[in-house]
């Protein structure tokens, strides 16, 4: 079942982050790869829906993401980054899921 909707795709395009992402694709696998490692250290298979909410808080300090933020949106303040990290996490993970888990 995917996680990335309609809805996070209207949200993505507002700021084309998908251009965006394609382009530093490598950055932000880094930042999954990080992310999906320290949560599978228990040894217990994660699922892409159990990285979401970890995977968004990550991007939401990772300086590709800010730095996109602060030159499209300068007045948005860092709290309300999540409305584009859930959805950019979303589909980081339906995208490149198999990237992300690679060794």
């Amino acid at each position: 079942m995917p996680l990335f909707t309609q809805a996070d795709q209207l949200i993505l395009d507002g700021v084309q982050f998908i251009q965006h992402y394609a382009a530093n694709r490598w950055g932000y696998l880094q930042e999954g790869k990080h992310t999906y490692r320290a949560l599978s250290i228990s040894g217990v298979q994660l699922l892409p829906v159990q990285l979401t909410i970890m995977l968004s808080a990550r991007l939401q300090t990772c300086p590709l993401f800010v730095t996109k933020l602060k030159h499209d949106r300068p007045f948005a303040y860092s709290s309300v980054y999540g409305y584009w990290a859930v959805p950019l996490a979303r589909y980081m993970l339906d995208n490149d899921w198999v990237d992300i888990i690679r060794p």
